[in-house]
């Protein structure tokens, strides 16, 4: 985790480019949700592995700059409405 604990903006920004979702609670620039996959093969075998090897948790886990998950859970796309959020 080194640095990036401290840089969540910074370790976002290295991530690959991939499909990014802007939400209601983000700017567009940095905000939304970035969706990647591990390949079977990698350095891990999982991305529950993966998660589990920077953080200690295998489910989630909640750095200072959103939340990561990487399993039981969903995105809403585009067209859809949010109802029932106070923020945004």
């Amino acid at each position: 985790m080194g640095e990036h604990r401290y840089n969540g903006f910074a370790a976002l920004q290295e991530l690959p480019e991939t499909l990014t979702d802007e939400t209601p609670h983000t700017d567009g620039e940095f905000g939304g949700h970035h969706l990647l996959k591990v390949e079977s093969g990698d350095q891990f075998e999982t991305a529950q592995e993966a998660l589990e090897a920077v953080t200690g948790n295998k489910k989630a886990c909640k750095p200072t700059w959103g939340d990561v998950k990487v399993c039981n859970g969903y995105v809403v796309g585009v067209g859809s409405q949010l109802q029932g959020c106070d923020n945004g």
